[in-house]
């Protein structure tokens, strides 16, 4: 079981890696204001000290369209 956990957080601190390196400027606030929540609380959790899965899971669309779209 805690190996499990232990797996489950790597796989956490890598989608987190992701999120962050594929941000760009004005995306925690924009994040903050599509979820209405501060946008401390949104650089926390992709910093790892807070758990939010809606504001990874949004980090994560934001990034997916950016990819999507042609430049």
């Amino acid at each position: 079981m805690i190996k499990n956990q232990i797996l489950n957080r790597q796989v956490e601190l890598s989608r987190l890696d992701y999120i962050r390196l594929n941000l760009k400027r004005g995306d925690v606030k924009r994040l903050a204001a599509m979820q209405a929540v501060h946008p401390v609380w949104v650089s926390r959790v992709l910093r790892g000290e807070g758990v939010s899965e809606p504001i990874v899971r949004l980090a994560e669309n934001i990034i997916k369209e950016r990819e999507d779209q042609p430049n």
